[in-house]
């Protein structure tokens, strides 16, 4: 005798009727004279735990007694209700979740005559674990000062509430683990690496590992921290400007912009300004701070400059 294993992707599964998970009686086909019908020997779904993290499939022997070539067809059910319209050798696993009872029917048949039908055993939907997709490091913007985050691509095929925990590593030493997204770069000089792995949990399980590409941290900018002072009198301005660059780079100061008279001190940042009485008036400064490396920061600000009230001469 011939037997003919036939192995189909499954899916899911919802809708309405009962049966039991034996074999079910011989189908109704009228047989062919000399003619034997086919017959499922064994079937069984794969994928034992069945979730709706991935299809279900079916694994099927038969057996014709004339050789012939057999063919099947399907009925899935969910809960032991037959899904209508659902009589493909797949299924999608947007029709079953977790908790639920999936099983199918396979009728065999050759070129005359149909055979009785098969009902597989049932296998209950287990918990789906998250799954996370991706994950990458992206530095944010310069107000946030020197911080970089782990975005990641996570979800649960339960719709499940999803928890993260994230492991950071500089040149592949472990400095930071936690439910964070987020780590202070401050301490990552130009040239290092830092990878992030990053693992997603629902109340039941725990998905694979995910581990982001290196990300080098490049060249930053110095960054102006300090405020320009309000002028206490109208005859002179100092300013110190405070400037910070997290790679250690030397600073050197200068004004893009400036009223006549105004000096920069290039390594101090110290701004002094006799004020002229003819500059009367509002009066732009533009500074500019620059690594040596390409990084730059500017600051902008306008002095109001009041003009002193004409001295008295005396017996006028």
């Amino acid at each position: 005798m011939l037997r003919i294993a036939v192995i189909v992707a499954v899916t899911a599964l919802w809708t309405m009727v009962s049966c039991t998970d034996r074999p079910s009686s011989p189908s109704l086909a009228s047989p062919a004279e000399g003619n034997r019908p086919p017959t499922v020997l064994s079937a069984r779904l794969l994928n034992d735990p069945l979730s709706a993290a991935e299809s279900a499939a079916v694994q099927v022997i038969t057996e014709d007694p004339e050789h012939e070539a057999v063919t099947l067809s399907y009925q899935w059910y969910v809960d032991d209700v037959p899904l209508f319209g659902e009589t493909n050798p797949t299924l999608s696993p947007a029709k079953f979740r977790r908790g639920q009872r999936v099983s199918v029917e396979i009728t065999p048949a050759d070129a005359k005559q149909k055979g009785p039908s098969y009902r597989v055993p049932p296998l209950s939907v287990s918990n789906a674990p998250p799954v996370v997709r991706s994950a990458m490091i992206l530095q944010r913007d310069e107000s946030s000062g020197n911080v970089i985050e782990a975005l990641a691509d996570a979800s649960d095929p339960d719709l499940d509430p999803v928890s993260m925990t994230y492991r950071w590593y500089k040149n592949h030493v472990l400095v930071k683990e936690g439910e964070e997204a987020f780590l202070d770069a401050g301490g990552v000089a130009a040239g290092e690496t830092v990878v992030v792995e990053v693992t997603a949990r629902d109340p039941s399980g725990t998905s694979a590992t995910v581990r982001s590409a290196p990300w080098s941290m490049g060249n930053r900018p110095p960054r102006i921290v300090s405020t320009p002072p309000v002028p206490k009198n109208s005859e002179s301005y100092t300013y110190k400007v405070q400037a910070i660059d997290d790679d250690g780079d030397d600073l050197v100061y200068a004004l893009e912009a400036a009223p006549t008279g105004m000096t920069i001190g290039e390594r101090t940042g110290r701004i002094d300004w006799r004020v002229p009485q003819d500059q009367a008036g509002v009066q732009r400064v533009k500074i500019v701070v620059k690594d040596g490396r390409g990084g730059a920061a500017l600051q902008e600000f306008d002095l109001h400059v009041t003009p002193l009230p004409p001295v008295a001469r005396p017996g006028m």
